[in-house]
C-alpha cells in the first residue's frame, strides 16, 4: 500500500484520508464520476473524463486486520466474493465496511490505506478478478464501476445486474 494506517471505520478514517499524501479523488471528482454514473448512456468522452480522474488518482484499498478464509486481501485490496473492491474516497470505504460489520454480524477492523489506480489494476489482472470500485452491496439501484479483468475495460454495474 502507498500509505495506509491501522483505523476503524469512523470519522477519524474520514478525516485521515482526506490527507494528500493520499492522492484520492478530490470530492469534485467524485461527484462528476457519480453524476456520469447515473447517466443511462456514457458517450466516449464520459468514458474518458471517468479514466481520466481514475488514471490520476490513487484508490482507497483496504484489508482484515485478522484475516479469515472469508474475510481477506489480495495484495492489499479487500476480496468480495470473486471481485476485488476499491474506493475512489473514504467515506464510501467507511460505509462500506460498517456495512460489511453488520452483514457478517462481527466487528472487523480494517487496514486502509492508498494505492495507485494502475497498480489496483495490476493486481486484478495477475489474479485475473475483476475490480469493485465504490461498490455498496446495501443500496439497490447505485450504479458503481467495475474494471473487467482481461477486457481491460471499466464499466458501469448496478449490484445484481450488469
Amino acid at each position: 500500500m502507498s500509505h495506509s494506517k491501522r483505523i476503524k471505520a469512523s470519522a477519524v478514517a474520514e478525516k485521515e484520508l482526506s490527507k494528500p499524501e493520499f492522492n484520492l479523488c478530490t470530492k469534485d471528482e467524485v461527484k462528476r464520476i457519480k453524476d456520469l454514473l447515473k447517466l443511462e448512456h456514457r458517450t466516449e468522452e464520459q468514458w474518458t473524463v471517468i479514466k481520466d480522474i481514475l488514471n490520476s488518482r490513487s484508490l482507497v484499498v483496504m484489508e482484515p486486520f485478522e484475516p479469515t478464509f472469508l474475510c481477506r486481501a489480495v495484495e492489499h485490496i479487500f476480496l468480495d466474493g470473486k471481485g476485488l473492491v476499491a474506493f475512489t474516497n473514504g467515506d464510501d470505504c467507511v460505509n462500506y465496511i460498517k456495512a460489511y460489520n453488520i452483514r457478517s454480524k462481527k466487528e472487523r477492523n480494517f487496514l486502509i490505506g492508498s494505492l495507485p489506480f494502475e497498480l489496483a489494476v495490476d493486481v486484478a489482472e495477475k489474479y485475473k478478478m475483476d475490480l469493485y470500485i465504490d461498490m455498496q452491496k446495501e443500496i439497490n439501484g447505485e450504479k458503481f464501476l467495475c474494471y473487467v479483468h482481461g477486457q481491460e475495460r471499466i464499466k458501469a454495474m448496478m449490484w445484481g445486474k450488469e
